[in-house]
């Protein structure tokens, strides 16, 4: 018997390693998956981002983004889940309180929702995502929360950034000038540019120097403004 129990529990362990190193793959695939927290924004809902399928007969079970930590901890994912965990515990997008301007992008495919075994191989089994709007990484309803803040004086929407990328594109660097010069009307004339528009680098050899170029800009621009 204490053969069989043990067999049991390698066995048991084999699974649950094969099973985490998929959910391991799939998550960091599926980046957005961290940020859908409703701890970070009381106005977001407390709604479904994963679906569990227990088999073709059997209920599916719904997991929250409350409920997160728990599923971290099913798949003995102990860090991962003490971090989501800490994101539910505290809100990290109040309003500042001070004058906010807010640049964001938008209209690029983002991962949503994700359906997934509750048990066995994802090679075997499969997976299943839904697409919703976002900046690849961040959904919309995490990156648009600076819209809901009284403090926003002017919100920027880029399209078809990616996450992180922003920082290469001239409307933005227009935004951080104008925002460090005080200029007002530059500010308010700003429009949001369509995809064709993005004034962005056409060389990919110029993407490595273009933050150390809009750091000196910037510096002339100041000191011309001085």
């Amino acid at each position: 018997m204490k053969v069989v129990d043990g067999f049991g529990a390698v066995l048991k362990e084999l699974l649950m390693d094969w099973l985490v190193t998929d959910i391991t793959r799939l998550l960091r695939e599926f980046p957005s998956l961290y940020w859908m927290s409703p701890g970070v924004d009381d106005s977001i809902p407390d709604r479904s981002y994963v679906t569990l399928q227990h088999g073709p007969w059997a209920q599916p079970e719904e997991i929250k983004a409350s409920g997160l930590p728990s599923l971290f901890r099913r798949l003995l994912m102990h860090d991962e889940a003490e971090r989501m965990k800490y994101a539910l515990s505290v809100g990290t997008t109040e309003d500042p309180g001070v004058p906010t301007h807010c640049i964001y992008s938008h209209n690029v495919r983002t991962f949503s929702h994700l359906t997934f075994p509750a048990g066995g191989v994802f090679a075997d089994i499969g997976a299943s995502v839904e697409i919703g709007d976002g900046d690849g990484t961040v959904h919309s309803e995490s990156l648009s929360v600076c819209e809901r803040w009284k403090s926003t004086v002017k919100v920027y929407k880029l399209p078809g950034v990616r996450h992180g990328f922003e920082v290469i594109v001239g409307q933005v660097h227009d935004v951080i000038v104008g925002v460090a010069k005080g200029d007002d009307a530059a500010l308010d004339a700003w429009t949001s540019p369509a995809f064709v528009d993005l004034d962005v680098p056409r060389d990919g050899m110029t993407n490595a120097t273009i933050l150390d170029e809009w750091q000196a800009n910037l510096v002339v621009a100041l000191n011309e403004d001085a």
